[in-house]
């Protein structure tokens, strides 16, 4: 059951304990009413009203605003329509608007400085939709792919849109899976490419092609036209006087040669050049600039930033400790909220011998650790070098799993230590479950 009512000239839709605003046109007087709401329906059929409404809400620096669930009412033709969270229906879109609402609640308003950094934006909106970053095809845009949401901070430069993402990935805040590669104009950076083969010499594209003939018999190679025979247009081999019969048994077509009409040049390879249909510039392939085209998923580290949780301005070794630790208290907390069972593995080594031992021997000890640990967890965030001890979090597995995890762990560094040294180390080792800490 739901019900219309109209608000000091604003039509909200009421269902259950949600009340959806409906707009029509966007009006700075809608921000405080929007605030007050729980979701927005867009309502227009005009494109331009559509994407104004979009973009006026999803760049509100308020995250209340921008993080809205946000719905369209009528099939509209718009690539403003992947910014928002679909089409209206009832039921879907109730459960929808619970979902993401439950996740904002977790995440903290932006502060000033904030405000437009777009990367932080952008993993709290994919955080509260639990969803991936997948760019759609589209015709009009520069770079033949269109972003949810971050789309939207850069409608004149798409092209840097890849470089924002990369900084994520390369702060481990995203994942990323090959989707495509594009090839932009030098100039402008545009997709909108036509490709033509032209005459090496002249650049004129008006070019004829000819297939090239070589004779078994006499291992005469020339162009198709001179062994045409004008009496009756068979084949016949100027050379020998031979007639071709059978393509593969007389003879074959090994490559084709061009000849230019503009300027009678002939050549083999043709000049393939790019020609821009938005600005007419003509590159040459080299000069075309490639942009990778991904697929991006939040990593644990982001979804500790869309939180709030993750602790910036660290060492690395301290950003590690700080989110392993916060991903344990996490953990904690699903297990005891949903019957999961995880456990915390935590190998040491001890003996005076270590603090004599050459650092060189020592580093590469743990390093050749770490890449065994990565075997037998989930990610890299799950696990933590901890002066002489390793600890790895186990992610639902039972208490036999996790020991048999374990027990793989001291064998594999009992085989990286050699016998004299062994002697003299002692390889502790402690297993908990999770909900025991």
């Amino acid at each position: 059951m739901f019900k219309v009512v109209k608000n000091n000239n604003q039509k909200i839709l009421t269902q259950g304990s949600l009340d959806y605003l409906i707009i029509e046109k966007w009006s700075n007087s809608l921000e405080d009413v929007i605030s007050n709401c729980q979701a927005v329906i867009i309502a227009t059929k005009e494109t331009n009203w559509f994407n104004d409404i979009v973009l006026q809400l999803r760049t509100h620096k308020d995250k209340n605003v921008f993080l809205k669930p946000v719905f369209y009412k009528y099939d509209i033709k718009s690539e403003y329509i992947i910014h928002t969270d679909g089409l209206f229906e009832e039921d879907l879109s109730n459960h929808i608007v619970k979902a993401i609402l439950d996740k904002v609640e977790s995440v903290p308003q932006l502060q000033i400085e904030q405000n437009f950094d777009v990367t932080t934006r952008l993993i709290q909106f994919l955080y509260t939709r639990e969803a991936k970053l997948s760019p759609t095809k589209n015709r009009y845009s520069k770079i033949g792919y269109v972003y949810p949401f971050i789309g939207l901070y850069f409608t004149s430069k798409e092209y840097e849109i890849e470089k924002q993402l990369q900084f994520l990935v390369n702060d481990e805040a995203l994942n990323v899976q090959l989707k495509d590669k594009v090839q932009l104009c030098n100039d402008c950076h545009d997709s909108y490419l036509i490709y033509k083969e032209t005459c090496p010499k002249c650049k004129s594209i008006n070019l004829e092609a000819h297939d090239i003939i070589h004779h078994f018999t006499c291992a005469h190679v020339a162009p198709q036209e001179q062994f045409i025979n004008n009496e009756n247009d068979n084949l016949q081999c100027p050379k020998c006087n031979k007639h071709l019969r059978h393509i593969g048994i007389d003879y074959d077509k090994p490559s084709s040669v061009y000849n230019c009409n503009t300027c009678d040049h002939h050549f083999q390879v043709a000049q393939v050049v790019s020609e821009c249909h938005s600005c007419n510039h003509v590159n040459s392939l080299e000069e075309l600039i490639e942009v990778t085209i991904y697929d991006y998923e939040l990593t644990m580290k982001a979804m500790l930033m869309a939180e709030g949780k993750y602790v910036i301005n660290k060492t690395e070794e301290q950003d590690a400790v700080i989110i392993f630790n916060q991903l344990l208290d996490q953990e904690k907390e699903r297990n005891f909220a949903k019957g999961y069972s995880s456990y915390l593995a935590t190998v040491s080594l001890t003996g005076e011998l270590l603090n004599i031992l050459d650092s060189d021997f020592i580093n590469s000890f743990w390093k050749d650790i770490k890449e065994i640990v990565k075997q037998y967890v989930a990610n890299d965030l799950c696990y933590i070098k901890k002066g002489n001890s390793i600890q790895l979090l186990l992610l639902d597995v039972d208490e036999e799993k996790a020991e048999e995890v374990r027990d793989k762990m001291i064998y594999n560094m009992e085989l990286l230590l050699s016998d004299n040294i062994k002697s003299h180390i002692k390889i502790t080792n402690d297993l908990v479950n999770v909900k025991a800490i």
